[in-house]
């Protein structure tokens, strides 16, 4: 795994990009989304992957509300602090 990092310009996405031979990145954006041409008051999630970064057309969108995605990161958190003084467990358990 290469080094990875992050390109945020304040706007309402932001770009998570690995830096390997063929760079891939997430786009990960935050706005409205339309039912029936209604807004709704939640925003959305909207997650895409760009297998070459800038070089290559969007897969996706994948949308998660806000209450996914802080389940989703909690999720993630936990998992990363699996890890014991003996390296990672063989074995995952919710």
């Amino acid at each position: 795994m290469g080094d990875a990092r992050l390109e945020d310009d304040g706007g309402p996405g932001v770009f998570a990009v690995e830096e390997a031979e063929v760079p891939g990145s997430l786009f990960v954006r935050v706005g409205p989304v339309y039912d029936n041409f209604d807004v709704r008051k939640e925003p959305g999630i909207w997650i895409e992957y760009m297998p070459e970064h800038m070089n290559s057309a969007y897969q996706g969108p994948l949308l998660l509300t806000p209450k996914v995605w802080r389940e989703l990161v909690r999720a993630v958190d936990s998992r990363l602090q699996r890890r014991g003084k003996f390296g990672w467990p063989r074995r995952w358990r919710p």
